[in-house]
């Protein structure tokens, strides 16, 4: 078992969607639901109401388990885990460009980032292919980008909430 270093009073929370990652192959949500009971418990409180407003995902698989927690799948997806959920970087970078325009009054912002192996990535134009191509001249780097993009999130939209603000104002 993992060590846990969460403080259950810390906005910032870090859970795997699963505890054994052999699992993650071919994963059925009709069938294996159970897998994913502890991300449930983290995601939800126990009046079935979101724990916090920003859920960020580690690529494709932990995007696919948070969206099917959430029973959010997209379109005609299968609700399993194959080769057919997995999303190369230009495409885990539309979906985070899509989820950072969401209602933050009714909903949760659900995105997907790279994991740490992009910082391996030998070729630095891959990385960019997850900025949207009209603004890749806006920045210098995909960190730069997500960077800004939860910097803005959190100063406009999590921060704001009187539970956060308390959080805040206990740190000074």
């Amino acid at each position: 078992m993992t060590e846990c270093f969460n403080d259950k009073e810390d906005i910032f929370r870090y859970v795997n969607a699963i505890e054994d990652s052999d699992d993650k192959k071919g994963l059925n949500m009709e069938t294996e639901k159970e897998k994913l009971y502890n991300l449930k418990d983290e995601v939800f409180d126990e009046n079935n109401e979101f724990k916090y407003k920003i859920i960020i995902s580690l690529v494709d698989f932990a995007y696919f388990a948070v969206r099917a927690v959430l029973n959010r799948y997209e379109g005609k997806e299968q609700h399993r885990y194959s080769a057919k959920n997995k999303y190369d970087i230009k495409r885990i970078g539309e979906h985070f460009s899509r989820n950072l325009e969401i209602d933050v009054e009714k909903d949760i912002y659900i995105l997907p980032i790279l994991h740490n192996i992009s910082n391996r990535i030998n070729d630095i134009d891959k990385l960019i292919e997850f900025i949207p191509k009209d603004k890749r001249t806006n920045y210098i780097s995909y960190y730069c980008y997500i960077g800004e993009c939860l910097g803005k999130i959190l100063i406009n939209d999590v921060i704001k909430t009187d539970k956060y603000k308390n959080y805040l104002q206990n740190i000074n």
